[in-house]
């Protein structure tokens, strides 16, 4: 039995390393910051682009959401984390640089996509 069981674990083992699974489900490549909404700064950074992302509902114009509390941070991180896309997204509108955006589906009844990570270009 045991070596029946570990039989299993070692293909379930090898089952879970060989399955990739994506930490965004869409992407918007080269978009145009179109408006930034800092009202719930330093909690989240909504904003929004001017292409649709791809893979998600969210069309051009659909509120697209940052919060550096997406994961297990301490607040201070968070804060911190905040600060550094707010002024990316602002240097990006600013400067009429383009951006790369990785963002999730919205949750059933939210009117914003989650974003997992920008870079700009």
């Amino acid at each position: 039995m045991k070596k029946f069981t570990m039989k299993i674990a070692v293909v379930f083992i090898f089952a879970v390393m060989s399955t990739t699974v994506s930490a965004y489900d869409g992407s918007a490549l080269s978009a145009k910051i179109t408006i930034i909404e800092p009202s719930n700064f330093p909690s989240n950074i909504m904003f929004q682009v001017d292409t649709p992302v791809s893979g998600t509902a969210c069309t051009a114009g659909f509120w697209l959401l940052w919060s550096g509390g997406n994961y297990n941070y301490d607040a201070t991180s968070i804060s911190a984390n905040n600060k550094a896309m707010l002024a990316t997204l602002l240097t990006a509108l600013s400067n009429n640089r383009l951006i790369d955006v990785y963002a999730r589906k919205p949750a059933v009844g939210n009117s914003y996509c989650y974003v997992e990570y920008i870079r700009i270009k």
